[in-house]
């Protein structure tokens, strides 16, 4: 997370295990945990995975913005646990792991997105409003890493080299990773 994104536009990006969050007001599944993306695919050596987490509705303190531990993203996988709380099944780390960096809150008006990789310790907190919290999380990898196709039907995003491979809507709709030529 140091600001620069210049190496994504080198990598041929897959795609893979987007997905459409509603942040519910006040129920317990509300609050996600502290967490590494990377406890959810430990089989994957895709490393790393880049998360861009994008807002539907402005996100706030009172709705459950992000937290973040600034400076993690080179961390090793933590030993972590599955959390009991919510009934979730969400993957959590114990607070002696979060270390001494200061949390930073990351308030952001809608569409705005916030990128990062499959190591950096984050969390939410609960959505204490009326309002349901809607984000989007969209994960891209490099094609020369494991598709992970055991967590979801990815695809080809873009490809300098194969230009032609790349996967249409109508390719994504029918789950098929690449176009065929």
């Amino acid at each position: 997370m140091n600001g620069s994104c210049s190496n994504l536009s080198v990598i041929s990006p897959f795609a893979n295990k987007s997905s459409a969050i509603p942040k519910v007001p006040r129920v317990a599944a509300g609050a996600v945990p502290w967490h590494q993306d990377k406890s959810y695919w430990p089989d994957s050596n895709a490393n790393p995975v880049i998360t861009v987490w994008i807002s539907f509705v402005d996100a706030t303190l009172e709705n459950g913005c992000l937290h973040i531990k600034p400076r993690t993203q080179n961390k090793k996988l933590l030993e972590w646990h599955a959390e009991s709380y919510t009934g979730t099944s969400y993957t959590a780390l114990h607070d002696h792991q979060l270390g001494s960096r200061k949390t930073i809150a990351l308030p952001i008006k809608a569409g705005t997105a916030i990128l990062f990789n499959d190591r950096v310790l984050h969390m939410s907190t609960p959505n204490n409003t009326d309002h349901v919290r809607w984000s989007v999380d969209l994960r891209y990898q490099s094609t020369d890493q494991d598709p992970m196709p055991q967590h979801g039907v990815g695809f080809l995003a873009r490809s300098a080299k194969f230009p032609g491979r790349v996967a249409t809507l109508v390719d994504w709709l029918a789950e098929k990773m690449e176009h065929e030529e």
